[in-house]
């Protein structure tokens, strides 16, 4: 069960996967929504090397209700490659209530002993701005 903060997607064997490399994760749950309007959903995340050269790709895919809210990638730089953070945005306008959510992040890597690390944020309506999501935001069962 996911309750924030960051992944590291080169080392989930807190999360009792026993794969060394990177890796992709997927979250499924239901998402609460407390109030009518726009929800933002954002992955943010790092991504670092023992020689400091990354240039990966990052996707961040989301479904509600088992329909897409949309796919972001982000785009290698062009020229030398270096350690930069990023940010994938996707959202939905939604009514008070539970709905099925299932989110899907993977990078794929540059160079070898890559690491990245993400953490899920959200943004609802009456939030100025995104915060850690929490066991509040999303039910289990």
């Amino acid at each position: 069960m996911y309750t924030g903060g960051s992944i590291q997607l080169a080392d989930l064997t807190d999360r009792g996967v026993r794969y060394a490399g990177l890796t992709g994760v997927e979250w499924q749950g239901w998402l609460r929504a407390a109030e009518t309007g726009r929800y933002q959903l954002e992955l943010d995340g790092d991504t670092v090397s023992p020689n400091n050269f990354t240039n990966s790709t990052c996707v961040f895919a989301g479904w509600l209700e088992d329909r897409s809210i949309g796919m972001q990638e982000t785009t290698p730089h062009s020229g030398i490659a270096r350690p930069e953070p990023f940010t994938l945005v996707l959202g939905a306008e939604l009514s008070p209530g539970l709905y099925k959510l299932r989110l899907w992040a993977a990078c794929t890597p540059s160079v070898g002993n890559q690491r990245v690390s993400v953490a899920l944020l959200e943004k609802s309506p009456s939030d100025l701005n995104l915060r850690s999501l929490t066991g509040a935001d999303l039910a289990h069962r």
